[in-house]
């Protein structure tokens, strides 16, 4: 017998000792069928500054457009004093959109992905609160060491 244990061996052995801390009867426990092990990175989706600077820019560009929306109005009315006070302020939020635009193509450009860990996918069946057998696909996510799972998201029922 080897004196290391592969990575997928790891993760199961990982995954019994979650489930047996989460599941509501983990003598029902049947394990159904593991996915292919695979890498996880890092992503701009969950990148802190990049979710920042995106709000910002989102709430620049909606502030935009209502401040254009309005000037359209000021137009068709003929209120050259809301008009003139609406594209200062339409200068100022299309600065704001172009500046904020320009810092998150930056981050979009200098993104490189960084491994951070693992994920699984495990289909197996266990009892719920009420005692019924149901089936679970969960996909597992692990530390890059394999020392601990570090996230388990539902992902239906298998």
């Amino acid at each position: 017998m080897s004196c290391s244990t592969s990575p997928i061996n790891k993760a199961k052995g990982l995954i019994k000792e979650d489930l047996k801390k989460s599941m509501n009867d983990f003598n029902s426990y049947e394990s159904v069928e593991f996915g292919k092990l695979d890498s996880v990175y890092t992503s701009l989706e969950t990148d802190t500054e990049y979710i920042q600077v995106n709000a910002s820019y989102d709430i620049y560009k909606k502030q935009l457009k209502k401040n254009l929306d309005e000037y359209l109005l000021d137009i068709e009315s003929g209120d050259k004093g809301l008009m003139d006070l609406d594209k200062k302020y339409k200068d100022i939020y299309q600065g704001k959109v172009d500046s904020i635009g320009k810092i998150r193509a930056k981050i979009e450009s200098d993104f490189r992905p960084v491994f951070k860990g693992w994920k699984v996918e495990h289909t197996f069946r266990g009892k719920n609160k009420l005692g019924a057998l149901v089936l679970n696909k969960y996909v597992f996510y692990f530390d890059k060491d394999f020392t601990k799972v570090i996230d388990a998201e539902s992902i239906g029922n298998g």
